[in-house]
């Protein structure tokens, strides 16, 4: 296995799990930020709970997503086995 083809698969593998992560962290700060905050005594912790969850899960995961397809535009402009094949046997051209 190349080392192109691993760089590859850990893109992908960031994208995938990256991006469910990211999802369900917009929809517990959605939560956090529709559901109704009651006084102090009502011991209703969910909202802020749900709301300090989805930033911490927010934030790795979208470095995840960006470092995936950061991976992804890198691997895509770089050159293809074919063009160094090509460059090796026609060396003397340049």
């Amino acid at each position: 296995m190349s080392l192109r083809a691993i760089f590859r698969v850990i893109s992908v593998l960031l994208l995938v799990l990256g991006v469910p992560g990211a999802l369900l962290a917009a929809v517990a700060l959605l939560y956090a930020w529709l559901a109704p905050a009651q006084p102090p005594p009502s011991m209703n912790e969910g909202p802020a709970m749900a709301g300090f969850l989805g930033w911490i899960l927010l934030l790795p995961c979208a470095v995840a997503i960006v470092l995936g397809i950061a991976m992804q535009v890198g691997l895509n402009s770089a050159r293809s086995k074919d063009e160094v094949d090509w460059a090796r046997e026609h060396r003397r051209l340049w």
